[in-house]
């Protein structure tokens, strides 16, 4: 799948907020074990597609930590002031939505430990020395070994 240039992400949460972040604030990403499923629900006729990472791993850069209230790019308002603050109060990244030049998306749902209904035991995250927020969704790996192979954190 070929697609242009990615123009930005936007990191969907379990409660359905959701925060675009423009494509020059991300550090970088890799998302591993991607599958795709197709499925009809008992009470539909449609068909769905969706698709699903084992593993992903998102390295923001110190700019993208906008305050909400002011940040335009926000698809929808949240209670946190910052995102980074967000993102480290609750562990509840659900999925990634990738916004092409030519505006077509993609999203990839994560893993998801369901112990607990609003909150994925999958997730960590940590804020490095140079500023960065390293998240990790994986059910092995911490944010803190992937900061330290990337960051020396």
């Amino acid at each position: 799948m070929t697609h242009s240039k990615v123009k930005s992400i936007i990191l969907g949460f379990e409660n359905l907020e959701a925060i675009n972040i423009p494509a020059n604030s991300v550090a970088t990403f890799l998302l591993e074990g991607v599958a795709r499923r197709i499925f009809k629900s008992w009470h539909s006729e449609e068909i769905h597609e969706s698709e699903v990472a084992e593993s992903a791993v998102i390295a923001l850069k110190p700019e993208a930590d906008l305050v909400l209230q002011d940040a335009a790019n926000t698809k929808q308002l949240m209670n946190a002031t910052q995102v980074f603050a967000r993102i480290k109060k609750y562990n509840d990244l659900t999925d990634i939505t990738f916004i092409y030049n030519d505006d077509m998306e993609r999203t990839i749902s994560f893993p998801w430990n369901n112990e607990k209904d609003t909150t994925n035991a999958y997730q960590s995250s940590v804020i490095t020395n140079n500023g960065y927020l390293v998240v990790v969704i994986d059910k092995e790996k911490t944010a803190g070994q992937y900061a330290h192979e990337i960051f020396n954190y």
